[in-house]
């Protein structure tokens, strides 16, 4: 395990659960967390994360694409069709409850991840298709034997990025296919080879993470940074200098028995139990307060809606994702080592 990283998706799923917290304290009117704004940043940083591990995982490994494929359907796909199930049940049952914001759900397009431009059930599931359109492009280069993959990789999102200025897209397929967002997976292969290769001086590390972190702050309180690359520059980039400088300092946080930074362990294993469950606990929660009249105090409504988010994704990620993932790796055919 590299616990960096763990601390960094316990940030990512963090901050996205707050950034969905201050959008419920406007519509509840009680500016809770009104001066925060980066908070979707944190996808960014999922995805970072993710060209990270893939390469971390598969380094120096004799991984086919099969069970590459294989490994990251049984850690995805299962929890999220289990909660797209439960979210189909309610939408049944009750449409209005389900992207209560407005838009058309497509239900076929939420198993399947499809990009046809509308709401899937689980609406955070939009990233995941995005998930598996880098896996496939990594899983196809695991076909050729090359020490230059992450090179590859990079080449082939660029051509796709590149087509996409050039062709200007208008139907929500081709928009996907060609979206700036993928450069992200390619900024976490960069973050894997310039700490693997490289001897980073932990000074410029620290100037990095400072800096990331002063940048983050910075478009909180003055405004997202507007370039052609939209949020590859404004969420990737500070999110890249924060990856690169907090996972150089590894060994501080693997030999630590600081509580702080356990805590964030603890929450960056459940990081995708908690992405995927807190939108079913905030609306709830919130209702709750209001009948208990308790929805117009902003830090308790925070505090309270935030802890009903991470109890519950850590009981979903004990009681469901974990024996779930380990029941379908029991029952897979072919044995094959364990890839994160």
């Amino acid at each position: 395990m590299i616990y960096s990283v763990q601390y960094l998706r316990g940030i990512a799923a963090l901050m996205v659960v707050l950034h969905h917290i201050e959008i419920k304290g406007g519509q509840y009117g009680n500016g809770a967390l009104s001066g925060y704004h980066i908070g979707y940043f944190g996808v960014d940083l999922f995805f970072i994360i993710s060209g990270f591990i893939m390469c971390h995982t598969t380094w120096n490994k004799d991984v086919t694409f099969s069970k590459f494929m294989s490994a990251r359907i049984i850690r995805i796909l299962p929890l999220y069709w289990l909660i797209t199930c439960a979210a189909l049940v309610v939408f049944i049952a009750a449409p209005g409850m389900v992207n209560a914001g407005g838009g058309v759900t497509s239900v076929w397009a939420s198993y399947l991840l499809a990009p046809n431009g509308a709401r899937y059930l689980v609406d955070n599931g939009w990233t995941l298709r995005y998930e598996f359109f880098f896996y496939l492009i990594f899983g196809a280069s695991l076909l050729i034997k090359t020490h230059q993959r992450g090179l590859m990789i990079t080449a082939m999102i660029a051509l796709l990025v590149l087509a996409g200025f050039i062709i200007q897209p208008e139907n929500s397929w081709g928009k996907f296919f060609l979206d700036k967002l993928l450069l992200e997976f390619v900024m976490g292969i960069f973050a894997f080879h310039v700490l693997k290769r490289m001897n980073l001086p932990k000074s410029v590390a620290l100037l990095l993470l400072i800096g990331g972190v002063a940048a983050l702050v910075a478009q909180n309180n003055w405004g997202e940074v507007e370039t052609p690359f939209h949020r590859v520059v404004s969420g990737g980039l500070p999110m890249l200098c924060v990856f690169i400088g907090l996972v150089r300092f590894e060994e501080l946080f693997r030999n630590s028995d600081n509580l702080f930074f356990r805590a964030f362990e603890r929450l960056g294993d459940s990081s995708f139990s908690l992405y995927l469950a807190h939108p079913f606990v905030l609306s709830p929660a919130a209702m709750i307060l209001r009948k208990l009249g308790l929805s117009e105090h902003a830090t308790l409504f925070t505090l309270l809606l935030t802890g009903a988010a991470i109890i519950v994704g850590w009981l979903c990620y004990q009681y469901i994702e974990q024996p779930l993932t380990r029941l379908l790796k029991h029952r897979r055919l072919t044995p094959e080592k364990k890839i994160a």
